[in-house]
């Protein structure tokens, strides 16, 4: 595989915000439910919270990082994986994308 079209890689370029917005959501929200526990202490508190960062910061590093033509397809797959990139994302794509993304739909 070389590479996605040039319209697919704008696409896809211009949803990248959108889709790190998703993410880093997702994760201040369990954020916010652990602090909002009044059953955990505060130090219990700061190690899950920590925890969950840590956690979720290698979905970031694995959805975001290294974000190329040449390994977006992988991209698309771990964004996918995570709920990331929607069928209606998928839907704005080449047929030719879609097929190399499709073994995780």
């Amino acid at each position: 595989m070389s590479g996605i079209p040039e319209r697919d890689w704008k696409y896809l370029r211009s949803i990248f915000d959108e889709m790190l917005e998703e993410l880093s959501r997702r994760i201040n929200d369990e954020v916010r439910q652990v602090l909002a526990r009044p059953d955990l202490s505060e130090n219990e508190k700061r190690r899950r919270v920590y925890d969950v960062v840590q956690k979720r910061d290698r979905v970031v590093a694995v959805c975001f990082d290294d974000w190329r033509r040449s390994t977006v397809v992988e991209r698309c797959w771990a964004l996918q994986k995570h709920g990331l990139l929607t069928p209606a994302h998928i839907e704005h794509l080449d047929p030719q994308t879609q097929r190399w993304i499709e073994p995780l739909r």
